[in-house]
């Protein structure tokens, strides 16, 4: 599917996730860095965030306005 919808691009293997907070002006900074590194990590700021974890259970569709 990823391939197929030219997904992988957009994804980064081997990450974790430090921080996520919101914005005073809106935007969510995410706060990342690659597995293994000791680093404070990169922020970046986007839109949206969405969390997806679990795999083989009921799928629980988010209500996004707009």
């Amino acid at each position: 599917f990823a391939r197929l919808f030219d997904l992988l691009r957009l994804v980064r293997f081997e990450m974790e996730v430090l921080r996520v907070r919101r914005e005073d002006r809106g935007g969510w900074a995410v706060t990342s860095r690659k597995l293994g590194d000791k680093g404070s990590g990169e922020e970046e700021v986007y839109d949206a965030v969405v969390v997806c974890n679990g795999h083989y259970t009921e799928p629980r569709i988010a209500v996004i306005q707009g």
